[in-house]
């Protein structure tokens, strides 16, 4: 079997939206493109900046063919771009990183000895290590981890950059092919039955009580479609519920990834 890339990184970025898709089928609108156009860049959109070698340029274009949000939004937009590359470059000047430097590359059905075949592409690469739009915090870390996982299992980097904070965190002390095999249990697990890992609700879920959980379920549902369709559909999705079902399960299997965020 192959694993994409994509599919690895779904199911860390929201595994309700990666069950609903990859198990039932189900594939939700996004929020109306007219409303992101009319008020925000979209996270794609960021990130496509972010990885780009000359994004004012970029900036640009993307004016030029309409693809930045109107009126007032559309200066408020493109200074935060701004404020980011800035901050991007004097971040890549504190890890002694020029631009030129990054790379990508694409794993065509490449095999990882001990652990599986993968295919995608994994971009924002450096000598210094892998680098990603994420701080050293709990929701960040986890949502990046088996991306991070496999950059260490297929030896292609052994750190990882933090452009939100500037920190860099190393590789966790445990094999990176078995806690990368054990991501894919997981992934399995998450395949199987709704899990509710959301970065969002990661820390709660994995140290804290039930009662924080619920109340973190509850902050999120006005901003997640497949959340919001769950949350009404029959039965509906009961945060207690899974609390009860997933959070000694997940505790036990993630230990070696609280360690590592903890930086022991």
């Amino acid at each position: 079997m192959i694993i994409e890339l994509k599919d690895l990184k779904l199911c860390a970025r929201n595994p309700l939206e990666f069950y609903c898709k990859k198990t039932l089928g189900i594939y939700l609108p996004e929020k109306e493109e007219k409303e992101e156009k009319e008020f925000l860049i979209s996270p794609l959109q960021r990130s496509f900046f972010r990885k780009s070698s000359s994004p004012e340029a970029l900036l640009a274009v993307a004016a030029n063919r309409g693809r930045l949000p109107t009126g007032s939004f559309k200066d408020v937009a493109s200074l935060k771009i701004k404020e980011e590359e800035r901050e991007r470059r004097q971040m890549y000047q504190e890890w002694q990183i020029k631009p030129e430097e990054k790379f990508a590359i694409e794993m065509r059905d490449h095999p990882i000895e001990g652990v599986g075949t993968f295919s995608g592409v994994i971009e924002e690469l450096s000598p210094k290590g892998l680098i990603v739009h994420a701080a050293d915090k709990l929701p960040d870390l986890i949502r990046i981890w088996p991306l991070f996982l496999v950059v260490l299992a297929s030896g292609k980097a052994d750190s990882l950059l933090l452009a939100k904070d500037g920190k860099i965190k190393q590789a966790p002390k445990e094999d990176p092919k078995k806690l990368l095999v054990d991501y894919l249990t997981y992934m399995q697990w998450a395949l199987e039955e709704l899990s509710p890992l959301m970065p969002n609700w990661a820390a709660s879920l994995l140290r804290g009580t039930k009662a924080e959980f619920e109340s973190k379920v509850e902050e999120q549902e006005d901003d997640d479609e497949t959340l919001k369709w769950l949350r009404h559909r029959s039965p509906p999705l009961s945060p207690r519920e899974l609390f009860d079902a997933w959070a000694e399960k997940l505790r036990a299997h993630f230990a070696p990834f609280l360690r590592w965020e903890e930086g022991q």
